[in-house]
Order: structure tokens, then sequence, then C-alpha cells
């Protein structure tokens, strides 16, 4: 089993490193960043963990050794999510970085990609990853920021092309795989995430994906969609939402409306991710729990008419039960806890 454009091989360390180092330079106006992560839900009443189902776990976790190895990582979830990004763009990514010249700097851009929640690495990262692969409980997941017009016939491309080579997963194709422990097909799952609810998702990227026949998942920052479109630069400034540098010249519209939202829900996944774009470091208290992952969830769920279907911090957070954010969306119902490790299901519906 694999739709892998480079199943068979492993660059050497200098060409892994010059792809970890990629992903900072290239910033948040990319094609889709690639990522390999866990599938897991934890034990507990009425909590079973999937059987092994997708078939190249086991190769996938051999695979993601070898590159820790070439980066010289440790086993913390920094390290991890730099190897199984750099091994994912190898291995999935239609489009190796450095293919096309770097766009211009957005306003706020430039600097790199937050990693984990700016907070010390967390150890055993790599062993639990690892131990999900092996027993199958993995999945290749493309990241989407901004997509600007002037990118759509990449992104246009792209997403055809997953789609030939992947099955791609909404909530319910993620349930099957993760509960049954079984999947029929002979192509690996994938998912499409949209972060940070840019307009150009709305004009670009989501006609993209329903003309093939793909669900999204969209992770929305909500107070940039809140925002009125004159103050939507300076929010995007403000949070570190990176935006097209011509859609700002243009006076556009940087954000989508909840409209386009509900609109959206109808066929793709819908998650909250946070209000100001912001991470789990950040969210010190019980009136930034509020703020940040009460309000969020609870404006997701009235425009889509249903809980939301996930909650993503910046940097990808992994789920913390104890913390009172993560009791928070778990006690809001949303379905899942996406971060830069894996999907964590956190309601069975």
């Amino acid at each position: 089993m694999t739709g892998d454009l480079r199943p068979g091989t492993v660059p050497d360390a200098a060409t892994a490193r010059s792809l970890a180092d990629a992903v900072p330079a290239e910033g948040h106006e990319r094609t889709g960043v690639a990522v390999h992560v866990a599938l897991h839900e934890r034990a507990g009443p009425g909590a079973a963990m999937g059987a092994p189902a997708v078939a190249d776990g086991a190769a996938v976790a051999s695979r993601l050794r070898r590159w820790v190895g070439l980066l010289g990582g440790g086993d913390d979830d920094h390290a991890v999510q730099a190897a199984s990004t750099s091994m994912a763009w190898w291995h999935v990514r239609t489009h190796l970085p450095g293919a096309r010249p770097p766009a211009p700097p957005a306003p706020g851009g430039g600097g790199p990609l937050v990693r984990g929640d700016l907070a010390a690495p967390r150890p055993g990262a790599l062993g639990e990853v690892l131990d999900a692969f092996v027993a199958g409980r993995q999945l290749r997941v493309v990241n989407y920021h901004s997509t600007p017009e002037r990118l759509a016939h990449v992104v246009e491309e792209e997403v055809r092309d997953y789609a030939a080579r992947y099955d791609v997963l909404g909530p319910a194709g993620l349930a099957r795989l993760l509960g049954t422990g079984e999947w029929p097909g002979e192509r690996p799952p994938l998912v499409v995430g949209l972060f940070d609810g840019f307009r150009n998702n709305a004009t670009v990227a989501l006609p993209a994906l329903d003309r093939a026949g793909v669900t999204a998942w969209l992770h929305l920052p909500t107070g940039f969609l809140d925002a009125a479109p004159e103050d939507q630069p300076a929010v995007a400034v403000a949070h570190a939402v990176r935006v097209a540098p011509e859609e700002v010249a243009a006076g556009a519209r940087l954000a989508m409306t909840w409209d386009e939202v509900a609109a959206a829900a109808e066929r793709h996944a819908v998650g909250a991710h946070t209000a100001t774009h912001t991470t789990a470091a950040a969210v010190a208290d019980r009136a930034a729990v509020e703020r940040e992952v009460v309000r969020p969830l609870a404006r997701v769920a009235e425009v889509t008419g249903r809980p939301a279907d996930a909650f993503a911090f910046l940097g990808g957070t992994p789920w913390d039960p104890a913390s009172d954010a993560g009791r928070a969306v778990r006690d809001a119902g949303a379905a899942w806890w996406v971060s830069g490790l894996g999907y964590e299901r956190l309601a069975r519906r």
C-alpha cells in the first residue's frame, strides 16, 4: 500500500536537513505542507484503541526512525515534528521545496514557523508516535494556509494529485479508521487541512477541493473572521496570520465570511483554531481559556449547527486532559484534537 511519490528512497543527511530548513524558510504562503501524524484515542471508559489499520504503518515507522537519525534529533515533540514534516515532504508532497521562487514577504510575515507551544520540548514523543505507526494508526496530512489566486493552478494540480494517490478522509472516515481498525482501500488515507480562515480558501482552495471530491478540515481563528474587513490587515499583523500582500494592497477582505463557513460546513469539517491564533502557552488562566477556547468553539457550533469537528492551537500542542483548555475542548463536544503529532479523538459521533 502506497500513494507516495518516492516510496523506496531516503535522501542523504544534507538533503534531509535542507528539507527541514525549508519549512520555516517558506513561511505560511506556500503549497500544501505534508506531515505524518499518529491517529489515537486515550484509553478510558468506552474508549478502545484501534486495531492495525493502515498496512504500511511499520514501514512508515521505520522510515521515521531513519529521518530522526538523519536530522540528529531526539525523542521530544519538536524533533519528531521536524522529522515527520521533512519525511512527508520527501515522500508525499507533490512539489519539493525550492521548486519555485519564494513568495514576497507578507505583512507581519517572516521568521520561522512556530514549533510546539513555545514551551520546553516534551520528551517521549518519538516512542508514542512510533508505537501508533507500527499499530497502523497513522495518517498522511497536507496542510494549507493562504491560497491566493496566483497559486490557484498549483493548488488545483496538487489537490487532483492527492485525490488520485490517497483516500482523503473527513471525520467519518477517521472515526472508521480508528474505531474499527479497518481500511478497505488500497490507497493510504490522507487528511487535508486549511488553516487560518483565509478568504482565498473559500475562493480558491475549497472550489478546487470540491471539484476533486475531497473533504477538507477548516481550522479557524475566529477573531480574524469576526473582525471588520477594514480591520483585518491589522488583526493579521497582530496575530501572525500571514496574508497575501496583493490582497492587502487591493483592500480585499482577507478572512472568510461566516456565511462562507456555514456553506463549507455542509461538505467539510470545521474546527476552531483559537480566537487570536495563539499558542497553548499563552492560554494560562481561566479568562484566557474562555476567550481562546470556549468562545471560539461556541462560535463554530453556532454557525455550523453542530459541535466543532476539531480544535487546534497555534504550534500544534498535543492534548493535555489535565489542563483547563484540554477539559474545555472535551466538554464542548469537539470531536478531534489536532496537533503536530497526531489527530486524537475526544468525542464519538
